[in-house]
This record gives C-alpha cells, sequence and structure tokens, in this order.
C-alpha cells in the first residue's frame, strides 16, 4: 500500500466529479515533453512519448526498491499524465505538452537517476525534460464523453463568474483513468 495516493489525498485536484470546481495549482515538479498528435491520444508520437514518460514516473515512484535512494522517500502511486493540447479550435488543439507530476521529496537527480536505469530511445530521452512551476487557479470537471460539452460547460462557467480565461486555443486533458485507445475520458481542465 502506499504512503501517499494522489487519489486519496488530492482528490479535489484528480476528481472525478463532472461538476465544476477550481483547483489552485501551487509549484510543483513535473516530467515534460511536446509534440504533435494529429490522431489525439491514440496517435503513435503521443503514444511513446507518453509510455517514456510513464516509464520515468514509475521508475522514480519504486524509491529504494528501484535503487534510488530518495531522502525522505514516502511510497506513493504515481500520478497520472496531462496533456495541455493547443492550437486554435478544439478540432485544430494537435500540438500537446505532456505532463507529469512529482511529489515535491524528487528532485531533478532522481529524474536523471531513473532515465539511466531505463532503456529509453535516445530520440525520445532528448524531447524529455524536469522543470517546477506554479500555473495559479485553474477550473475543472471530468467527463467521460463529450470533450467539447465539457469545454463549453467550462467556458460558461468562466463566463457566467466574470472571470477571465487565459487562453481561447488550449485546453488540459488529465487522464485520471489512463490514456491511449480504450482508455476512459479525460478530466477536463482550463487555466
Amino acid at each position: 500500500m502506499y504512503q501517499f495516493d494522489w487519489q486519496v489525498f488530492e482528490d479535489e485536484e484528480y476528481s472525478h466529479d463532472s461538476e465544476i470546481s477550481f483547483a489552485k495549482l501551487n509549484e510543483r515538479n513535473y516530467i515534460t515533453a511536446s509534440g504533435t498528435a494529429k490522431d489525439k491520444t491514440s496517435d503513435k508520437e503521443f503514444l511513446a512519448l507518453a509510455d517514456a514518460l510513464s516509464a520515468i514516473a514509475a521508475k522514480i515512484s519504486e524509491g529504494p526498491d528501484g535503487v534510488i535512494n530518495i531522502s525522505g522517500f514516502r511510497t506513493y502511486r504515481p500520478y497520472p499524465l496531462q496533456a495541455m493540447w493547443s492550437g486554435g479550435n478544439l478540432e485544430e488543439r494537435t500540438n500537446f505538452q505532456l505532463w507529469i507530476k512529482q511529489p515535491n521529496m524528487v528532485p531533478e537527480e532522481f529524474f536523471h537517476a531513473a532515465i539511466e536505469q531505463l532503456d529509453l530511445d535516445a530520440k525520445l530521452l532528448a524531447r524529455i525534460k524536469y522543470v517546477r512551476m506554479a500555473e495559479g487557479t485553474e477550473i475543472q470537471s471530468y467527463t467521460d464523453g463529450n470533450i467539447a460539452d465539457t469545454i463549453y460547460k467550462l467556458e460558461s462557467e468562466v463566463y457566467a463568474r466574470e472571470l477571465t480565461q487565459l487562453s481561447q486555443t488550449e485546453h488540459r486533458e488529465v487522464y485520471v483513468d489512463g490514456y491511449g485507445k480504450g482508455a476512459a475520458s479525460p478530466s477536463t481542465n482550463s487555466d
């Protein structure tokens, strides 16, 4: 069992609730990569990068069991994959940036230690980075179906509350139930 499970301790941020909610995203660590995916989450480039990021995140989460000696390590469930989609209207959003959050106890050197232990394609590895950033407040809702309807619902709530939407040409999807062909649909967020 995990000492830290995001599904339990960060359930508001990684919700399965279709009701609108807000989450404050403080400064945090991410493993990240970017690309273009005409076929969205079933695209070969998307899947190759998503699988590489997931392998790195899984290796880091093994901590000492994976021969990465992390001071103060607590076992934890690896975070879900997130994709920021951009590029015009919803159908034109084929540019993506992938993120997998890392706990604050995981500094960049453990990212590099995990990579050294994995047999990943060098071209993919050249595109994968470790970053630390804060995002502010986001509006979110879960969908298990139509992303366009969910985005419309989010945008309507932003308008009704007289908030300012930072971008009209991008949205984030958090694959709380997995990604790729056959995976459940994402939780959709908008900054």
